[in-house]
């Protein structure tokens, strides 16, 4: 470590200090500002774990003393020889941003394209060729995420010895056998034995059952290598590779967008963001935006761990493996400590009472038996004193109870066996008991309480309110009037009547996502595939496919009649998107052909309310007819988009234009304008059904639930207050905050803590400043239910608050910016579909997703914590 830090930090000092006159120290200084050359480019721990790292640092530095570049020398015209020597020292500048990671990535999206190539050494059309890739993948190792080796069944199998009580096991044993008692020394070594044995085995299988699941979520990309495009492994990635990009692809690298269209990411395993990230291919102003603690992302990047949701693009390769985004806050997480569980504090404790008392009392009966002179053995030549001490040490090894550690293993074992049945994978032992500890639950929203799946609730046709049932993306469920009970008959009726279906179809032909029925892995250790219904693209646009297919209208079947001929993207400049089609004859067509009317061409819009209602001059009411716009309509639109909106429902509007023949202009200017206005749908991540239940039998058992969210507060709250978490009717103040509220107060606590840490001398006022800050928070945690726009920091904040005030607290989170809290928090749940890192850091992984699965997980818990209890009592009895 000490050579790789020396060997480190003389290549830096000559690539920062032995720089040639007539080359600036940093070529990007011109596009991104200042950069300290001299600031480590990685930990000395990080550094000495890449061989290759030091190889190129080596080489570059080599590469310096080899061209001549020294302090001292005169500055003079530039020859042919120097030009090369000075794009060689370019080029070894840039391997050395490279190395740091997030922020050559931030430089990198400042540059523009020509010079971003230029800087990388690649091509757009052709990418790296094999010899650029191969030093590159040398240089900077697979793009993957550093990680602790899983441990192996020999060292779990020696952790279960590391526990006091099975020290004393093992100390009577030897004592045991140097008295001579070899069957009772032989007893305690198997009773430890089938302890060990059966502790490790559980481990290994939760271990193994992770594995399984890291196995189901590897992902590839379309590269561009030598001017051939190829599907590849992600690993393989490296900067300046070429990577094309499609809806539904995992992003596999932090890659710079150089084309776009119509792309959006979803970003929430990175951010906690629920909704999707439009994306653009401009050249970025790092003046213009604070990248905080490596939380925000750019809006020309898309980053490792992230999915396309929408449309399409070619980027640039920037970063891999550890020095992406993700494996930045993945770094983060060395620093976090999860504590003692409750389990093993108290035995712990009890272990250290049960050998103090045990001794204590044994050096009593010796020194009584001694001065007394009572209890000799008449048939024993020993001496008193000897017998005496036979006598004492045989009631230490007595009081010692050789069933504790067995029967504790045992039940925590049958825990975690009964909890995997449950969809709970348990990762070690003691995490079971612990579970039976907690006392606050800090969960999730989106996916834990929510479906995770956007989904339409409401549909408005003039004048007339419709309600939509049904979970997810399955076919399941009705639509029928709002005073209405939903029935299949309602359903049919409306898809006889045909009233719903331009406003659908036209929500359908405007839209990208797709939904369909696929074989799918199960998320558990055997992977059988099952079917289950998959969506592509737009989160809300999914939902717009799923109820006009309850409607009986599919997209394969409409586009059989109205043929796509322009598409004009979202931007959220126009907050909308257009489309144009053209009604074609069709013998396979199941859809009348006349939905819009008889026109030939059909141009749609599809966006915000506010924005499509001032383009539409005239509105197709229930009953088919057409109107004018007037004042009076167009307020009453409004009103009902702030009613849905009130509910946190998400509402998109539609409008149709039609054409005699095909328009000369199809932009956004030409299609978007002289509209008929058709409809609204209000949709949104429906809270799952079993949680306001699990919810109440949480509370009765005295655990409370807080949901921390990266939402807006409005959206937040409506679900608080369908669930159960927060009540309808009554006095919600201060229940639910934006964390922007306590985010100061965190960031003044870490600085005190750092500042603490660091100081010399009287810490005394630092002191006080920290005690007046974790009691300002613990005053706001108190009372809070909900937070809203909800930061990695802001986790760890509020999780650290509840353990001072004495909580066992039980995080859940599915992302790489939860993993932190996860680590932090006495129980941290990852969800079976969250990335590995926060599997990596949980002590629980839901299968299912479901909160009620904690809940239930807790229940266990405190089973098997009454039952330990009952057998210490026994044996002490």
């Amino acid at each position: 470590l000490a050579l790789s830090s020396l060997g480190r930090s003389l290549a830096e000092r000559s690539l920062s200090m032995q720089v040639h006159p007539e080359t600036p120290a940093n070529p990007l200084a011109s596009n991104a500002g200042e950069v300290d050359e001299r600031r480590p480019l990685v930990s000395p721990a990080a550094f000495a774990k890449t061989r290759s790292r030091n190889t190129s640092f080596k080489k570059a530095n080599e590469l310096f003393h080899a061209m001549g570049h020294g302090g001292g020398r005169s500055t003079q015209a530039l020859t042919a020889e120097q030009v090369g020597k000075n794009a060689e020292l370019e080029r070894l500048d840039t391997i050395r941003l490279e190395a740091k990671g997030i922020d050559f990535a931030n430089q990198m999206a400042a540059l523009p394209v020509d010079k971003l190539l230029a800087k990388l050494g690649t091509s757009l059309d052709k990418g790296l060729s094999t010899d650029a890739h191969a030093e590159k993948l040398e240089r900077h190792g697979e793009n993957v995420l550093d990680s602790e080796p899983p441990p192996g069944i020999i060292e779990l199998f020696i952790e279960q010895f590391m526990d006091v009580l099975v020290g004393m096991l093992i100390a009577a044993c030897i004592v045991s056998m140097a008295l001579g008692q070899y069957a009772a020394g032989t007893t305690i070594i198997l009773i430890v034995m089938f302890n060990a044995v059966l502790g490790a085995w559980q481990e290994y299988g939760a271990g193994a059952a992770l594995d399984a699941l890291a196995k189901l979520q590897g992902s590839n990309a379309m590269f561009i290598r030598n001017g051939i495009k190829e599907e590849l492994d992600g690993k393989t990635a490296v900067p300046g590779d070429i990577v094309i990009i499609a809806a539904g692809n995992k992003v596999v690298a932090d890659i710079r967008l150089v084309e776009q269209e119509d792309l959006e990411a979803d970003e929430m395993a990175l951010t906690g963001e629920s909704e999707g990230v439009r994306k653009t291919t401009s050249q970025f102003n790092l003046d213009e935006k604070k990248d905080s603690e490596g939380t925000l992302t750019l809006p020309n990047m898309i980053y490792m761990g992230t999915e396309v949701t929408q449309g399409k693009g070619k980027g640039v390769v920037i970063s891999t493996g550890m020095r992406t985004r993700m494996g930045n806050l993945a770094e983060k997480l060395k620093d976090v400590d999860s504590g003692v569980s409750p389990l093993k504090a108290k035995l712990t404790d009890l272990g250290g009472y049960l050998g103090l008392a045990s001794f204590s009392i044994s050096v009593v009966i010796f020194i009584i038996g001694i001065s007394t002179g009572r209890g000799k053995d008449p048939t024993s030549s020993d001496p008193l004193w000897l017998q005496m001490l036979l006598v004492a040490v045989s009631l230490t090894v007595a009081a010692v109870p050789e069933g504790l550690p067995v029967c504790v293993t045992m039940s925590l074992a049958v825990g975690m066996r009964n909890m995997t049945q449950k969809n709970a994978l348990i990762r070690k032992l003691a995490s079971v008991e612990t579970l039976g500890s907690a006392s606050i639950i800090c969960t999730d929203k989106t996916g834990t309480l929510t479906c995770g799946k956007m989904t339409v609730q409401r549909l408005w046709h003039f004048s007339k309110m419709y309600k939509v049932t049904g979970l997810g993306y399955s076919n399941e469920g009705d639509v029928c009037g709002i005073k209405d009970t939903p029935t299949p008959e309602t359903t049919q009726a409306l898809v006889k009547s045909g009233t719903l279906n331009p406003m659908c179809g036209a929500f359908l032909l405007c839209s990208d996502a797709e939904v369909e029925l696929m074989d799918v892995k199960k998320d558990d250790a055997k992977g059988e595939p099952t079917k289950q219904w998959v969506g592509k693209g737009n989160a809300t646009e999914r939902a717009l496919v799923v109820v006009a297919r309850k409607l009986g209208l599919e997209r394969k079947d409409l586009e059989k009649t109205y043929a796509t001929r322009k598409q004009n993207p979202f931007s959220s400049k126009r907050k909308m998107m257009s489309v144009l089609v053209e009604r074609v004859v069709s013998s396979e067509s199941k859809t009348d052909s006349n939905i819009f009317g008889t026109q030939p061409f059909v141009a749609i819009t599809k966006g915000a309310p506010n924005r499509v209602l001032d383009l539409c001059k005239r509105y197709a009411g229930d009953d088919g007819n057409i109107t004018d716009m007037d004042a009076k309509a167009k307020q009453q639109v409004l009103n009902v988009v702030d009613q849905l909106s009130s509910k946190a429902l998400r509402v998109l509007a539609v409008g149709i234009q039609t054409f005699e023949s095909m328009p000369k202009e199809v932009d956004s200017d030409a299609l978007e304008q002289d509209l008929t206005f058709y409809g609204l749908a209000a949709s949104i991540d429906p809270e799952r059904p079993e949680v306001s239940a699990a919810i109440e039998k949480a509370r009765q058992a005295g655990v409370a639930t807080v949901m921390i969210t990266g939402d807006y507060l409005p959206t937040a709250r409506a679900i608080a207050e369908n669930i159960g978490l927060l009540a309808k009717q009554g006095d919600n103040a201060g229940k639910a905050i934006d964390c922007a509220d306590i985010r100061g107060l965190g960031a003044e606590i870490m600085d005190l803590k750092k500042n603490i840490k660091e100081a010399n001398g009287d810490k005394g006022d630092l002191q006080a400043q920290l005690k007046a800050a974790f009691e300002q928070v613990d005053n706001i945690t108190k009372r809070v239910k909900v937070y809203a726009r909800a930061e990695p920091v802001d986790k760890i904040t509020i999780v650290e608050s509840y353990q001072r005030q004495g909580h066992v607290a039980c995080m859940t989170g599915d992302g790489v910016n939860d993993a932190a809290a996860l680590q932090g928090a006495n129980i941290g749940v990852a969800m079976g579909s969250g990335t590995d890192v926060a599997k990596g850091a949980a002590d629980m992984v839901l299968l299912d997703d479901s909160f009620a699965t904690i809940v239930a997980a807790i229940e266990e818990g405190r089973k098997i914590y009454s039952n330990i209890s009952k057998f210490v009592f026994f044996l002490l009895s």
